[in-house]
Protein backbone atom coordinates (compact mmCIF):
# COMPACT_ATOMS: atom_id res chain seq x y z
CA UNK A 1 0.00 0.00 0.00
CA UNK A 2 2.42 2.39 0.81
CA UNK A 3 4.43 1.94 -1.91
CA UNK A 4 2.10 2.20 -4.29
CA UNK A 5 1.69 5.84 -2.83
CA UNK A 6 5.29 6.16 -3.61
CA UNK A 7 5.21 4.87 -6.85
CA UNK A 8 2.70 7.63 -7.95
CA UNK A 9 4.56 10.57 -6.11
CA UNK A 10 6.90 9.03 -8.76
CA UNK A 11 4.98 9.12 -11.53
CA UNK A 12 4.03 13.01 -10.56
CA UNK A 13 7.74 13.71 -10.77
CA UNK A 14 7.97 12.29 -13.86
CA UNK A 15 10.00 9.09 -12.69
CA UNK A 16 9.51 5.57 -14.34
CA UNK A 17 10.51 3.35 -11.66
CA UNK A 18 12.17 -0.47 -12.20
CA UNK A 19 12.43 -1.32 -8.70
CA UNK A 20 11.04 -0.02 -4.90
CA UNK A 21 11.61 -0.80 -2.02
CA UNK A 22 11.08 -0.11 1.56
CA UNK A 23 13.96 0.85 3.20
CA UNK A 24 12.24 1.76 7.39
CA UNK A 25 9.40 3.35 8.60
CA UNK A 26 8.96 5.48 11.34
CA UNK A 27 6.90 8.44 12.84
CA UNK A 28 4.58 9.07 9.61
CA UNK A 29 7.72 8.80 7.50
CA UNK A 30 8.38 5.94 4.98
CA UNK A 31 11.80 5.66 3.24
CA UNK A 32 12.04 3.83 -0.19
CA UNK A 33 15.21 3.05 -2.09
CA UNK A 34 14.58 4.04 -5.74
CA UNK A 35 15.79 2.27 -8.81
CA UNK A 36 14.87 4.30 -12.22
CA UNK A 37 14.16 2.48 -15.61
CA UNK A 38 17.45 4.42 -16.87
CA UNK A 39 19.28 3.10 -13.61
CA UNK A 40 19.73 6.25 -11.47
CA UNK A 41 19.42 5.76 -7.86
CA UNK A 42 17.47 7.52 -5.21
CA UNK A 43 15.92 7.75 -2.16
CA UNK A 44 12.31 8.54 -1.99
CA UNK A 45 10.93 10.17 1.80
CA UNK A 46 7.19 9.83 1.65
CA UNK A 47 5.89 12.11 4.75
CA UNK A 48 2.51 10.89 5.61
CA UNK A 49 3.07 12.90 9.11
CA UNK A 50 1.93 16.75 7.47
CA UNK A 51 3.92 18.28 10.47
CA UNK A 52 7.21 16.54 9.23
CA UNK A 53 6.78 17.90 5.59
CA UNK A 54 8.49 21.16 6.83
CA UNK A 55 11.77 19.13 5.82
CA UNK A 56 10.79 19.59 1.88
CA UNK A 57 10.17 22.95 2.19
CA UNK A 58 13.98 23.07 4.33
CA UNK A 59 15.61 21.83 1.52
CA UNK A 60 14.52 24.62 -0.40
CA UNK A 61 15.17 27.02 1.71
CA UNK A 62 18.55 26.40 2.43
CA UNK A 63 19.52 26.00 -1.12
CA UNK A 64 17.88 29.22 -1.84
CA UNK A 65 20.71 30.87 0.42
CA UNK A 66 23.39 29.15 -0.80
CA UNK A 67 23.65 26.44 1.84
CA UNK A 68 25.33 23.37 0.61
CA UNK A 69 22.67 20.12 0.64
CA UNK A 70 23.11 16.96 -0.63
CA UNK A 71 21.63 16.27 -4.29
CA UNK A 72 17.55 17.30 -4.15
CA UNK A 73 16.48 15.61 -7.12
CA UNK A 74 12.21 16.60 -7.09
CA UNK A 75 10.00 16.84 -4.85
CA UNK A 76 5.73 16.93 -4.58
CA UNK A 77 4.19 18.39 -1.37
CA UNK A 78 4.20 14.88 0.17
CA UNK A 79 7.48 13.18 -0.81
CA UNK A 80 11.31 13.98 -1.37
CA UNK A 81 13.64 12.51 -3.93
CA UNK A 82 17.27 12.90 -3.05
CA UNK A 83 20.55 11.11 -4.61
CA UNK A 84 21.23 7.90 -3.04
CA UNK A 85 24.75 8.56 -1.61
CA UNK A 86 25.46 4.85 -1.39
CA UNK A 87 25.27 5.11 -5.19
CA UNK A 88 27.31 8.51 -5.33
CA UNK A 89 30.20 9.33 -6.98
CA UNK A 90 30.58 12.59 -5.19
CA UNK A 91 28.86 11.34 -1.65
CA UNK A 92 29.26 8.76 0.85
CA UNK A 93 27.12 8.27 4.01
CA UNK A 94 29.07 9.16 7.52
CA UNK A 95 30.01 6.20 9.54
CA UNK A 96 30.75 5.88 13.13
CA UNK A 97 34.82 6.27 12.72
CA UNK A 98 34.25 9.69 11.59
CA UNK A 99 33.02 10.63 14.99
CA UNK A 100 36.99 10.34 15.72
CA UNK A 101 38.15 11.99 11.92
CA UNK A 102 40.27 15.32 13.32
CA UNK A 103 39.75 15.97 9.32
CA UNK A 104 36.46 15.43 8.56
CA UNK A 105 35.14 17.50 11.93
CA UNK A 106 37.40 20.46 10.14
CA UNK A 107 35.35 20.60 7.32
CA UNK A 108 32.12 19.81 8.40
CA UNK A 109 32.76 22.83 11.14
CA UNK A 110 32.63 24.83 7.55
CA UNK A 111 29.45 23.93 6.74
CA UNK A 112 27.89 24.82 10.17
CA UNK A 113 29.47 28.48 9.76
CA UNK A 114 28.01 28.82 6.39
CA UNK A 115 24.78 27.37 8.00
CA UNK A 116 24.82 29.68 11.25
CA UNK A 117 26.28 32.57 9.06
CA UNK A 118 23.73 32.55 5.84
CA UNK A 119 20.64 31.33 8.02
CA UNK A 120 20.26 34.36 9.87
CA UNK A 121 17.90 35.82 6.88
CA UNK A 122 15.75 32.83 7.37
CA UNK A 123 15.59 32.71 10.65
CA UNK A 124 14.65 35.74 10.87
CA UNK A 125 11.77 36.51 8.30
CA UNK A 126 9.07 37.37 10.06
CA UNK A 127 6.99 35.08 7.25
CA UNK A 128 8.51 32.10 7.77
CA UNK A 129 7.55 29.47 11.28
CA UNK A 130 10.44 27.36 12.56
CA UNK A 131 10.78 24.69 15.28
CA UNK A 132 13.43 25.77 18.36
CA UNK A 133 14.63 23.76 21.38
CA UNK A 134 14.54 26.96 22.44
CA UNK A 135 10.37 26.67 23.18
CA UNK A 136 11.25 23.78 25.56
CA UNK A 137 12.22 26.07 28.14
CA UNK A 138 9.00 27.07 29.76
CA UNK A 139 7.19 26.53 33.01
CA UNK A 140 4.77 24.23 31.29
CA UNK A 141 7.61 22.04 30.19
CA UNK A 142 9.38 22.28 33.40
CA UNK A 143 5.86 20.85 35.47
CA UNK A 144 5.40 18.22 33.13
CA UNK A 145 9.15 17.50 33.88
CA UNK A 146 8.64 17.47 37.53
CA UNK A 147 5.85 15.45 37.20
CA UNK A 148 7.06 12.94 35.43
CA UNK A 149 10.02 12.87 37.74
CA UNK A 150 8.06 12.98 40.89
CA UNK A 151 10.42 15.66 42.25
CA UNK A 152 7.98 18.04 43.69
CA UNK A 153 10.76 19.12 46.32
CA UNK A 154 13.85 19.17 44.05
CA UNK A 155 15.76 22.15 44.79
CA UNK A 156 16.27 22.15 41.25
CA UNK A 157 12.41 23.29 40.79
CA UNK A 158 12.71 26.01 43.69
CA UNK A 159 15.80 27.60 42.28
CA UNK A 160 13.98 27.83 38.67
CA UNK A 161 11.54 29.44 39.86
CA UNK A 162 12.23 32.56 40.44
CA UNK A 163 14.66 32.46 37.39
CA UNK A 164 12.53 31.62 34.55
CA UNK A 165 11.43 35.24 33.60
CA UNK A 166 15.17 36.18 33.43
CA UNK A 167 15.94 33.63 31.77
CA UNK A 168 13.86 34.31 29.04
CA UNK A 169 14.24 37.46 28.72
CA UNK A 170 18.49 36.95 28.30
CA UNK A 171 17.01 34.32 25.39
CA UNK A 172 14.87 36.97 23.87
CA UNK A 173 17.62 39.19 23.97
CA UNK A 174 20.03 37.43 21.71
CA UNK A 175 19.73 37.15 17.78
CA UNK A 176 19.26 33.63 16.38
CA UNK A 177 20.07 31.78 12.88
CA UNK A 178 19.30 28.76 11.97
CA UNK A 179 20.82 25.71 13.47
CA UNK A 180 20.66 22.01 12.59
CA UNK A 181 20.18 20.19 15.81
CA UNK A 182 19.96 16.86 15.06
CA UNK A 183 23.81 16.11 14.58
CA UNK A 184 25.07 12.25 14.34
CA UNK A 185 27.10 10.42 11.66
CA UNK A 186 24.00 8.84 10.22
CA UNK A 187 22.86 12.05 9.15
CA UNK A 188 25.88 13.20 7.96
CA UNK A 189 27.27 13.45 4.12
CA UNK A 190 31.12 13.37 3.55
CA UNK A 191 32.67 13.84 -0.07
CA UNK A 192 34.38 10.75 -1.44
CA UNK A 193 37.52 12.83 -1.42
CA UNK A 194 36.87 14.10 2.14
CA UNK A 195 37.17 17.85 1.10
CA UNK A 196 34.02 19.27 2.23
CA UNK A 197 31.01 17.24 4.39
CA UNK A 198 27.78 18.09 5.20
CA UNK A 199 24.33 17.20 7.35
CA UNK A 200 20.84 16.73 5.91
CA UNK A 201 17.82 14.76 6.94
CA UNK A 202 16.77 18.45 8.07
CA UNK A 203 13.61 17.69 10.05
CA UNK A 204 14.82 19.32 13.17
CA UNK A 205 15.84 22.47 11.63
CA UNK A 206 15.17 25.73 13.53
CA UNK A 207 16.10 28.42 15.46
CA UNK A 208 18.75 29.17 18.18
CA UNK A 209 22.14 30.49 19.08
CA UNK A 210 25.13 28.60 17.42
CA UNK A 211 26.51 27.77 20.49
CA UNK A 212 23.67 25.10 20.61
CA UNK A 213 25.06 23.13 17.53
CA UNK A 214 28.90 23.77 18.70
CA UNK A 215 27.30 21.73 21.60
CA UNK A 216 25.33 18.77 20.21
CA UNK A 217 28.31 18.50 17.15
CA UNK A 218 31.17 17.83 19.84
CA UNK A 219 29.09 15.54 22.24
CA UNK A 220 29.36 12.80 19.54
CA UNK A 221 32.98 13.43 18.64
CA UNK A 222 35.54 11.73 20.18
CA UNK A 223 38.03 14.39 22.06
CA UNK A 224 40.77 15.30 19.51
CA UNK A 225 38.05 15.64 16.93
CA UNK A 226 36.06 18.08 18.74
CA UNK A 227 38.88 20.31 19.63
CA UNK A 228 39.21 19.97 15.57
CA UNK A 229 36.44 21.52 15.05
CA UNK A 230 35.89 23.95 17.68
CA UNK A 231 39.31 25.17 16.36
CA UNK A 232 37.94 24.90 12.13
CA UNK A 233 34.09 26.96 13.31
CA UNK A 234 35.95 29.73 15.53
CA UNK A 235 35.16 31.87 18.09
CA UNK A 236 31.80 31.25 19.82
CA UNK A 237 29.66 34.28 21.88
CA UNK A 238 30.89 34.02 25.43
CA UNK A 239 27.19 35.51 26.70
CA UNK A 240 25.92 32.52 24.12
CA UNK A 241 27.72 29.90 25.67
CA UNK A 242 27.02 30.76 29.16
CA UNK A 243 23.22 30.70 28.65
CA UNK A 244 23.90 27.77 26.42
CA UNK A 245 25.42 25.72 29.70
CA UNK A 246 22.59 26.46 31.65
CA UNK A 247 19.31 25.98 29.21
CA UNK A 248 20.72 23.24 27.40
CA UNK A 249 20.14 20.05 30.04
CA UNK A 250 17.06 21.49 30.73
CA UNK A 251 15.39 22.12 27.63
CA UNK A 252 16.66 18.14 26.57
CA UNK A 253 15.25 17.14 30.31
CA UNK A 254 11.96 18.58 28.98
CA UNK A 255 12.11 17.14 25.36
CA UNK A 256 12.68 14.00 26.83
CA UNK A 257 10.24 14.04 29.48
CA UNK A 258 7.66 13.80 26.87
CA UNK A 259 8.65 10.39 25.44
CA UNK A 260 6.34 7.61 26.88
CA UNK A 261 9.94 6.01 27.95
CA UNK A 262 12.99 8.11 28.83
CA UNK A 263 15.30 7.70 26.75
CA UNK A 264 18.78 7.51 27.96
CA UNK A 265 20.03 10.70 27.40
CA UNK A 266 17.12 12.07 30.13
CA UNK A 267 18.82 10.44 32.25
CA UNK A 268 21.66 11.88 31.61
CA UNK A 269 20.26 15.75 31.92
CA UNK A 270 18.61 14.71 34.61
CA UNK A 271 21.89 13.38 36.80
CA UNK A 272 23.60 17.11 35.50
CA UNK A 273 20.39 19.32 36.46
CA UNK A 274 21.05 17.94 39.84
CA UNK A 275 24.59 18.30 40.11
CA UNK A 276 25.82 20.63 42.99
CA UNK A 277 27.69 22.40 40.43
CA UNK A 278 24.79 23.26 38.00
CA UNK A 279 22.52 24.28 40.91
CA UNK A 280 25.58 26.90 41.91
CA UNK A 281 25.91 27.79 38.24
CA UNK A 282 22.11 28.68 37.83
CA UNK A 283 22.11 29.97 41.16
CA UNK A 284 24.36 32.89 39.96
CA UNK A 285 23.23 33.15 36.11
CA UNK A 286 21.69 36.39 36.65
Amino acid sequence: MKANKALIECDRMLIRVKMIDLMREKDGISLFAIQSMDGARYVLKFFENETYRREIVHYQQLQSVGISTIPLIATTEKVLLIEDLRYSDTWRLGKAEDMQSEKIASVLAAWYQKLHSLGQTLANDPVLTWYSELDFFSREGFAMAQARTQSQDAELWQILDSLIDPILACIQLIPKTLTYNDFYYVNLAVARDEKSALMFDYNLLGVGFPVMDVGNVCASLSPSAAEAFKVSYGPRNPQEQSLNEIISPLTTLVIGAQREKFPSWFDEAWTEVNKPEFLEKLKRFI
